[in-house]
């Protein structure tokens, strides 16, 4: 006997929706920022760096007092995602929800930046160059 199945199709409307409660409960409940990105997203932005990330766990519950957690919290569910520098080249990165983009302008984004040796507490999957 041979089994089919059938997988729904989802309008991008209802992905949208999806992820943003995701995005509100994971908030609301305090869990912790962890990432895996997408392999168009492994690279470092900066395009002269050459480090493969492909994961993240940043461990927030271990860096900064309790202001500053909340505040890396409300960047990572609710704003654009935690900047830190890159363990590579040591430019600010935007490690963000979907991607990765490169920072210039720290004033934008004070309240998701991390501490320098934020990669000495976090998880970091790296892919061999």
């Amino acid at each position: 006997m041979k089994f089919t199945a059938t997988i729904p199709s989802v309008s991008p409307e209802e992905v949208e929706d999806r992820i943003k409660a995701y995005r509100r409960l994971g908030f609301e409940n305090r869990s912790p920022a962890v990432i895996v990105y997408p392999a168009t997203q492994h690279p470092c932005p900066w395009p002269d760096c050459g480090i493969i990330i492909t994961a993240i766990d940043f461990q927030l519950s271990k860096m900064g007092d309790d202001s500053q957690r909340e505040k890396w919290l409300g960047a990572w569910w609710q704003g654009s995602g935690l900047v830190a520098r890159c363990p590579g080249c040591r430019r600010y990165v935007l490690y963000g929800y979907e991607d990765k983009h490169t920072v210039d302008n720290l004033a934008r984004v004070a309240d998701a930046v991390l501490p320098d040796d934020w990669e000495k507490t976090a998880r970091i999957a790296l892919r061999p160059t």
